[in-house]
């Protein structure tokens, strides 16, 4: 978590352009320890928030959704771990149902 701190805290990117900040954390990412065979997917309700994570490397694939249908849910059944960092907020935990159907 320091690290990540560190990395995002870091003041010299304050006023970096977009491209200055992706370029920033793709340096970042691929210093990190080569990951396990995981695929990471992320959930947000900012298409651009998606597209960034996925072009600076910290996501493999992604949805940008406002809510989470169940077709899309069938998409992700074989994931493993969700992390949110704001999709019950904003896709809501009706979303999660979803993931509980058997």
């Amino acid at each position: 978590m320091h690290d990540l701190y560190e990395h995002w805290g870091d003041n010299s990117i304050i006023s970096a352009s977009h491209q200055n900040i992706l370029e920033h954390d793709r340096i970042f990412i691929k210093a990190l320890d080569e990951k396990e065979n995981i695929l990471v997917t992320g959930i947000d309700s900012a298409e651009s928030a998606i597209n960034f994570a996925k072009d600076s490397g910290i996501l493999d694939e992604g949805l940008a959704v406002s809510s989470l249908s169940n077709s899309r849910a069938e998409a992700l059944s074989d994931v493993d771990l969700i992390i949110s960092t704001g999709c019950v907020g904003y896709i809501t935990e009706k979303s999660f149902e979803n993931f509980c159907r058997p």
